[in-house]
């Protein structure tokens, strides 16, 4: 996002990250790179005026500034919103709030397409701890029915080899558990 904000280059953008050194590590995040404070501790501190001095960042600024490019990406795509940023569907109605746009935020959730396009990413983004969910929810049933874990199923004994944490049965099966938790939330 501050690629598209700033209007830079790949090659800026990196040359400005390493000058972040260790303090904002970039990481992964839904296949997305993110910047984040090393410590929760070095962001309270950067956003104290009184405390960071000439180190300060303003979370409003920086929020108005967000809410600004967002909404601009979110007009020039509204038509198809499949191309707006994970970045900007799930966190625009979040900065509008907190920069104060609350007629646009009210335009923004007032855009059905917009809101379950946002519901969507959310659930993606957020697939696996809704399978683990799933699984667990899965297991107590099967637990409170009389049912034990066995390394061959038998329903008339009530043993199941997938009575397990849910990384431990085979991929295909965490495929499975992970439709069912989608289709579920989608519905």
């Amino acid at each position: 996002i501050l690629q598209k904000l700033f209007g830079w280059r790949e090659t800026e953008l990196r040359k400005w990250l390493r000058k972040l050194g260790s303090l904002f590590p970039v990481t992964k995040e839904a296949n997305n790179e993110v910047i984040t404070p090393y410590h929760k501790s070095l962001a309270d501190w950067i956003t104290d005026e009184a405390k960071a001095g000439e180190y300060f960042v303003s979370a409003k600024d920086g929020d108005r500034v967000l809410a600004e490019g967002c909404w601009r990406e979110y007009h020039a795509r509204k038509d198809d919103l499949s191309g707006m940023s994970d970045y900007s569907v799930i966190y625009l109605s979040s900065h509008l709030q907190a920069a104060e746009r609350l007629s646009e935020k009210m335009v923004l959730e007032s855009d059905e397409r917009f809101v379950q396009e946002r519901r969507r990413r959310l659930v993606m983004r957020n697939i696996h701890l809704l399978a683990v969910a799933e699984h667990d929810r899965w297991i107590f049933e099967k637990l409170q029915h009389g049912w034990r874990f066995g390394a061959q199923r038998d329903n008339s004994k009530k043993v199941h080899p997938f009575l397990i944490p849910y990384d431990g049965p085979p991929d295909d099966e965490q495929n499975s558990i992970r439709d069912y938790a989608m289709r579920r939330e989608l519905e």
